[in-house]
């Protein structure tokens, strides 16, 4: 930096200073702008009029502004040139520190701050960091200038530090894009700590993982959230040490984390949900809150398995209408909507009383299901209720204006016989020495209720057969029998025909399933 008078040449004395601040307090100031008066600059850099005036003249000497004086009107700038208010500021070029770039959000914000600074009037470049206890010790040594904004205690450090630029940073135009990359590196830094506020991916200050987890291994459970709401999730009740993550709203297919301590076996569980402002409002107390969950729906873990089906999160559910579930049956209970294959509206463990659903206003056609895991088959037993001519019992209920209806799962569980899958079960046991073996529907491997594909020597797994559904004037349901063709199992590449039974033909040359019936496959050699 070329200095123009003598006074400025010592770079200690106070005078030198004042012109330095004073210089980046005009940064972003036009032609026209009223300059702020001598009593103000005074009393912002606690300086005498004397130095503030030498300051301003130091400023006009090197072309950095002409002022006119207008009188009782005060002083204005007649020109500015930004680039040596930059130089004369002490900025001749400007260093942003921010975490190397090592993920798609870092690279797209350095990209952006890049974009942001082209038309900046000195040169610009990043100094990438790992730590923000290094990029706040590279700003202190002005290795870096201002534009970093590390977390929240070192970023009032860093506000003192920058004393006047900050501030002039915060209302003037040149200066409004540098705060907004101040602004956005203070994001920046909350991806390398691992602390995110209103993103949609990480966790957040109250500890709720918003991470959708895609790598089988790595999720639990994934999770379709139909609703219009921000949800946190939790299995089995709600209590601070079963949080397990939140799904945004809208969300089609959220894999919430697998935290080992909470899932141990296979398992099926509730997984039950609060919406987020509910959380907030309560998470001193979130046990509290276990009877007014906004959603709890049953699902299912495998720890062998896949866990890819997502459980349904249903968009009637948020309105001010209650449905009550008294469930002190030994069975699960759910509530569908449409048919007993519908959208899950909502979820009552076994033997639990009083769970309310919050349900918008509208006309139901509801359908109770009852569900049962077999951990030692890796089955999911599910059955609805028949009525008296056979068809599943519907439930038209209309809610609006705050109605209050209650279902009780015993009326519906007294006769079992009354209770039908709509599927038939196929048991397929590996009794080879040893190797794996898979089933197969024509080419398309088949899965498990719990997303299992395979099954090794001495295993058995359960496959579900559905019955066709049939319509008719008096309501919907499901077949009794259904044709069983086309099935093969084997090791890989290996695979041979399920054959045909003479017990199970009937009439016909394939198989006939009959609906709740089990069928057992054994592979041998």
């Amino acid at each position: 930096m070329n200095l123009s008078h003598e006074d400025f040449l010592n770079n200690y004395k106070k005078s030198y200073l004042i012109s330095i601040y004073i210089a980046r307090d005009l940064i972003g100031f036009s032609a026209g702008d009223r300059l702020p008066t001598i009593q103000e600059f005074t009393q912002k850099h606690a300086s005498s009029r004397g130095i503030v005036q030498k300051a301003l003249e130091w400023l006009q000497d090197g072309g950095a502004i002409t002022l006119e004086k207008r009188g009782k009107m005060g002083t204005y700038i007649g020109a500015v040139n930004q680039a040596a208010l930059f130089r004369l500021g002490g900025l001749e070029h400007i260093t942003a520190t921010m975490p190397p770039a090592v993920t798609s959000d870092l690279a797209g914000l350095a990209t952006g701050i890049c974009d942001v600074m082209e038309d900046c009037p000195v040169p610009f470049n990043f100094a990438f960091i790992h730590g923000a206890d290094k990029r706040g010790a590279a700003l202190s040594s002005n290795v870096s200038d201002s534009l970093l904004l590390p977390p929240p205690p070192l970023k009032r450090f860093c506000a003192t530090l920058l004393g006047s630029f900050a501030a002039t940073c915060r209302t003037k135009a040149v200066p409004v894009a540098l705060c907004s990359i101040l602004l956005l590196v203070s994001s920046c830094d909350s991806l390398d700590s691992g602390s995110k506020e209103n993103t949609d991916n990480g966790t957040d200050s109250n500890g709720i993982d918003w991470t959708n987890y895609e790598t089988a291994g790595s999720y639990s459970i994934r999770v379709k959230n139909e609703s219009n709401r921000d949800l946190v999730a939790f299995k089995g009740s709600i209590a601070p040490e079963n949080l397990l993550g939140g799904v945004r709203k809208n969300e089609t297919n959220h894999g919430l984390p697998l935290k080992t301590s909470l899932f141990t076996s296979n398992t099926d569980f509730a997984l039950v949900f609060l919406t987020l402002e509910d959380y907030n409002t309560y998470k001193d107390t979130l046990k509290s809150r276990n009877q007014y969950p906004f959603a709890r729906v049953f699902a299912v873990y495998n720890k062998n398995g896949t866990n890819e089906v997502p459980v349904l999160v249903d968009s009637k559910l948020g309105g001010s209408n209650k449905l009550i579930l008294d469930n002190m049956t030994s069975y699960n209970m759910e509530i569908r909507r449409n048919s007993p294959r519908g959208e899950t509206l909502g979820y009552a463990p076994s033997q639990s009383n009083n769970t309310i659903l919050n349900v918008i206003d509208g006309e139901y056609n509801l359908f109770i299901v009852f569900k049962k895991y077999n951990a030692l088959r890796d089955e999911i037993i599910t059955m609805y209720p028949k009525a008296t001519d056979g068809l599943p019992i519907m439930l038209d209920y209309a809610f609006e204006n705050g109605v209050q209806r209650t279902i009780n799962a015993t009326t519906y569980t007294q006769n079992i016989n009354n209770l039908s899958s709509g599927y038939a079960f196929l048991v397929v046991k590996n009794a080879m020495d040893s190797g794996g073996i898979r089933v197969l529907k024509g080419d398309e491997v088949q899965k498990t209720a719990t997303g299992i594909a395979s099954i090794n020597a001495g295993e058995e797994r359960t496959y579900l057969i559905p019955m066709n559904a049939v319509v008719t004037d008096a309501g919907s349901s499901y077949s009794e029998t259904t044709v069983f063709s086309g099935w093969k199992v084997g090791p890989t590449n290996r695979d041979q025909a399920i054959p045909v039974s003479d017990a199970l033909k009937g009439n016909s040359d394939q198989n006939i399933f009959k609906a709740d019936y089990t069928y057992t496959v054994t592979v041998t050699g």
